[in-house]
Parts: structure tokens; C-alpha cells; sequence
């Protein structure tokens, strides 16, 4: 039996029939049952010694899996997700942008302007976060004022994404084989979002897992991409290990991903939907190695169920009180600001990272917001409002 060999059921004869991830390096599940599959396979390869991670929009497989490997909660990761990293920055920033115009639906042109947002961010070497991206929005040249408006409300939409914690770090989170629940974000539209910004971050670190497996896929590559939407879609198709790609659904809404796979695993009716031949009873399912040209039918394993705790990020620690009161003392002098233009004017004395979270960290607060400088102006600035005034009052009494 190889290393990679996992055993996924016994046919009728009795003999065991046997995933080779050695050979197969892009799976597909589709159909009924699928989902529990895709469990026991994973709970098959960690068995084994391979590191595993499995990425769970819909929470089902969690509750399954967190006993066997650690569990995160995706909140968790949105931070270290949306620092654009620096060893790996501009692969890094083209994966986030492409993250982004998959979740929000962009046309090839609104992409354009999202895309020279992330740009300008990973030069500043900020946080791609949806609030500072709608700011760089209004900034970036070239485009109609109308195009960046659209872009500007659709990353709107997102802004519940924007974090003020300590989150956990996606490289240390994937050294060893967990189950990450996206189903804890507050929508499952924004679970989407959040799971496509992992996938940007642990494709841009170029060391994926020796098996990667995307459950309830059809939530997030539902769709024929646009040339800069597609990039990651792409790099997740080429990326070294093995992925698994499962859906209870017939068929992948996305034809490309489908393609690429050479052994499918179909649930008994959508064989027999595809089949005028051989009939398969409930219950069991159908191995098929298309590059062979040969299929086994088999009755699944079953798996225990054992508890398991989610990881989540620690409630941060703020930014400092000396970072937050030069930040709204600096707004309240009335000048125009930009988020990019206080964080360059502060970093000579303090972390740009630092500074930045300030800013939407009084964001979320409600303690800045942000504005047009004029109608006919595509900046959009910073202004100060009262609950930043009197939480600036009161820093300053307690000085």
C-alpha cells in the first residue's frame, strides 16, 4: 500500500478500495454524501502522517473533524489574511485582489480599479482590509469617477471584515493538519470572502499542504472567472499537494475545476443519472480514474465522532494609547487627511502596522469616518466626529 494510499471503502467482493494521492493530485466529490467523504478522507490522511487542511464554509465537517486535528475559527485569520506579505508582495497582492473580485462579482473593469488598489496598499506595505481599500479606491488615477464609486459600495458590503484582533498567522495555522469553519462569519457571503482571502495567503506562501480539501466548493468557485478573478483560481489548480474538491450538488457550477480532475468520486445517483448501463443501489458510490480508465464501486467507511474546541483570535489588545491620541489629534487639526498620508506622516516614529490599525480600529468605532474633500474630488479623507473628539478629551485629562 503507498505512503499516500487512503482507504476510502470495501467493494463487494470485500477488497478495500484505495485513494492514491501519489497519482492524484486533484479530486472530485459530487453528490450525496460527499461531505461525510470528504471527512473521512481527511481523517484517512491525517492517520496517516499527511499534513491536511480542510476548509469548511457550511461549520458540518467542524464538528466532525476538530476532534482529530486542531479547529479554527475563520475570524480568526482575517487579519494576517489582509496584511499584504512582503516577502512574497506583489504574487501576494495580484491573489487578493483576484480573492476579492470573485467574492464581490467585479466586471474586467471594476477589477482593474480594485486591482491598482491592492497595488498601491502593498507598496505602502499596508492592510488590504475592505474599509482601506474603499479609501485607496477614491485615489487611484485613470479611471471614471463613477467606475470607483461602484467599486467603492460594493466593497461596502464587506465591511465586517475589517478586524481589530490579534489574529492568529495563517503560515503557523497550516504546519500542521486542522479544520478551519467559515460558517462562524457573520454571512455565509462573507464566510466566502473570508475563505477566498485564505486560499490567497496560503497559495502566496508557495508551501501548501500535502492535501488541501474545499468542502461545499460550489459556494466559492461558482462561477467562469474574468481574466483577473481567475488568477487564483488558477494558481489553486497548479499549486503543488493534493486538493479535494467536494460538492453535494450533481455537478461543479465551474467547469474549469471539474476539468482538471482525473479521479471523481460520484454519489450512486449521479451515476446513475450519467450511466444507461450498470445501476448502483443507494448507499454506494463510484470510484473513477479517468486517466485509467477504470472505476470501482464501494460501500463507504464510517468514522467516530470525537469532541473538539475551536481556536479563536484574542479580542486585541488595542493599538496603544499614545498611537490613537496622536491619530486623532492629528485629524482634529482639520487638515485633509488620507489614511495613507497619516500613516506616512507617523511612521517615522512608530509602526506603520500600528498606525494603520488605529485608524480602523476608530473606523469601526466610529470615532473617524470617512468623506469626500469636495464633489468634483476623488480623494477621500479622513474627519474626525464627536465620539473621537471626547475620546480624545478624555486621553488628554488622563494624561
Amino acid at each position: 500500500m503507498s505512503p499516500k494510499a487512503l482507504s476510502l471503502g470495501l467493494s463487494s467482493s470485500g477488497e478495500q478500495v484505495e485513494l492514491d494521492l501519489e497519482r492524484a493530485r486533484r479530486i472530485a466529490l459530487l453528490g450525496e454524501g460527499s461531505a461525510e467523504l470528504a471527512v473521512q478522507v481527511a481523517i484517512s490522511a491525517v492517520s496517516q502522517g499527511l499534513t491536511t487542511v480542510f476548509l469548511d464554509p457550511e461549520g458540518g465537517a467542524t464538528l466532525s473533524l476538530s476532534g482529530y486535528v486542531k479547529g479554527y475559527d475563520g475570524n480568526s485569520l482575517l487579519g494576517d489574511t489582509q496584511k499584504i506579505a512582503q516577502d512574497v508582495g506583489e504574487r501576494h497582492a495580484e491573489l487578493v485582489a483576484s480573492a476579492y473580485s470573485t467574492a464581490l462579482r467585479l466586471s474586467s473593469s471594476e477589477e482593474l480599479v480594485l486591482s491598482a488598489a491592492v497595488r498601491q496598499i502593498s507598496l505602502e506595505g499596508g492592510v488590504a482590509s475592505p474599509t482601506a481599500l474603499s479609501e485607496v479606491v477614491g485615489t487611484v488615477t485613470g479611471f471614471r469617477s463613477q467606475l470607483k464609486q461602484d467599486v467603492e459600495g460594493k466593497l461596502a458590503l464587506l465591511s465586517l471584515l475589517d478586524r481589530s484582533v490579534e489574529d492568529l498567522s495563517v503560515k503557523e495555522t497550516v504546519s500542521e493538519s486542522c479544520v478551519i469553519n467559515f460558517a462562524t462569519l457573520p454571512s455565509l457571503e462573507l464566510g466566502e470572502c473570508a475563505l477566498l482571502l485564505f486560499l490567497a495567503r496560503l497559495l502566496a506562501l508557495g508551501s501548501p499542504p500535502e492535501l488541501l480539501v474545499l468542502s461545499s466548493c460550489h459556494r466559492f468557485l461558482k462561477r467562469e472567472a474574468t481574466n483577473g478573478s481567475s488568477r487564483l483560481k488558477e494558481r489553486l489548480l497548479t499549486s503543488a499537494g493534493s486538493k479535494l474538491f467536494a460538492t453535494d450538488l450533481p455537478r461543479f457550477a465551474d467547469g474549469q475545476v471539474l476539468k482538471s480532475t482525473s479521479v471523481r468520486v460520484l454519489s450512486g445517483s449521479v451515476w446513475n443519472a450519467l450511466s444507461s448501463g450498470e445501476h448502483l443501489v443507494e448507499g454506494t458510490l463510484l470510484l473513477q480514474n479517468l486517466e485509467l480508465g477504470c472505476k470501482s464501486v464501494f460501500i463507504p467507511h464510517g468514522f467516530e465522532l470525537r469532541g473538539g474546541q475551536l481556536s479563536k483570535a484574542v479580542l486585541t489588545t488595542r493599538p496603544s494609547e499614545e498611537v490613537i491620541r496622536l491619530v486623532l489629534s492629528t485629524l482634529s487639526e482639520g487638515a485633509v487627511v488620507t489614511r495613507s498620508s497619516i500613516i506616512s506622516f507617523l511612521s517615522p516614529d512608530y509602526q506603520e502596522g500600528s498606525i494603520g490599525q488605529a485608524v480602523d480600529m476608530l473606523l469601526a468605532e466610529s470615532a473617524v469616518v470617512h468623506f469626500k474633500e469636495s464633489k468634483n474630488s476623488d480623494l477621500t479623507a479622513l474627519a474626525i466626529t464627536e465620539v473621537g473628539r471626547q475620546m480624545l478629551r478624555t486621553m488628554s485629562r488622563n494624561e
